[in-house]
């Protein structure tokens, strides 16, 4: 089996499609439901690579539902170790954007938000929060501070 990848259905508790599998091995019917309150909108987790390629196939792919999470890893966190992972392979020096925020609750904001979501427990000090925005390529610095 392959990577776990957990899809999430967009604004909607349950979704049920019927996906066409590739290399014309049939139809697959997937339902995206929640989980006793664990989520406001429905999900599929699959390990199956041939389930993954029709879901990240399919024309309803980030219309309907989309890719949340790889090995229970925020697929935004994902991208961005990806990122720097490909650009250290390269010996190129990853781009550091400096964000500057008025307080803790700002910065907290910032990274709860969309396209971050990380946890609000993740964030509960300055230090926590200067590490989350270097595994985003951050440089995080707080106007208090100067």
């Amino acid at each position: 089996m392959g990577t776990n990848k957990k899809y999430t259905s967009i604004n909607r508790q349950s979704l049920l499609i019927v996906i066409a599998l590739p290399q014309k091995k049939g139809q697959c019917t997937i339902e995206f439901k929640t989980g006793y309150g664990l989520s406001a909108n429905g999900y599929y987790f699959t390990n199956d690579p041939l389930i993954q390629e029709a879901l990240e196939s399919d024309k309803r792919f980030n219309k309907s539902f989309r890719l949340d999470k790889i090995d229970n890893v925020s697929i935004y966190e994902y991208n961005a170790k990806i990122t720097v992972d490909k650009q250290n392979e390269d010996d190129e020096l990853p781009v550091i954007i400096e964000k500057v925020f008025s307080n803790v609750n700002g910065a907290k904001d910032f990274f709860k938000a969309d396209p971050y979501e990380i946890p609000v427990s993740k964030l509960t000090t300055k230090s926590a929060i200067i590490d989350q925005g270097k595994a985003l390529n951050f440089d995080i610095k707080f106007e208090t501070d100067k």
